[in-house]
């Protein structure tokens, strides 16, 4: 399956088995995802102790809260996408840990082949 086959809820649901433990470092940190559009959700991640967890729904007081329309999350997973675009055009907002946010990619596998 492609990646852009999957659903909000299958992504969240596989990042703590794409978790990098030996990139996290000494990283303790809660990032709340809030999907708009067609796939709207909310969840959140949170990395402690070198272990990934997700979990639907919302969290107090995450590090970084970031809003994206889950069709351009979906679009930045593939690459299709540039996250740096995305924030720059407005389609992904952050509120919070900014430098938090962009240590995420190099924190799971990318399994954009699918």
């Amino acid at each position: 399956m492609r990646m852009s086959e999957y659903s909000i809820q299958q992504i969240m649901e596989a990042m703590p088995g794409a978790f990098l433990q030996d990139q996290a470092g000494t990283i303790s940190a809660t990032v709340q995802f809030h999907f708009t559009g067609n796939q709207a959700s909310d969840w959140f991640v949170r990395i402690n102790d070198g272990a990934c967890s997700s979990s639907e729904g919302t969290t107090p007081d995450p590090n970084v809260t970031m809003t994206v329309d889950s069709d351009d999350f979906l679009a930045i997973l593939t690459g299709k996408l540039e996250p740096m675009a995305a924030f720059m055009r407005g389609k992904l907002n952050m509120r919070g840990d900014v430098s938090l946010a962009m240590k995420l990619p190099k924190l799971f596998k990318s399994s954009t082949t699918g």
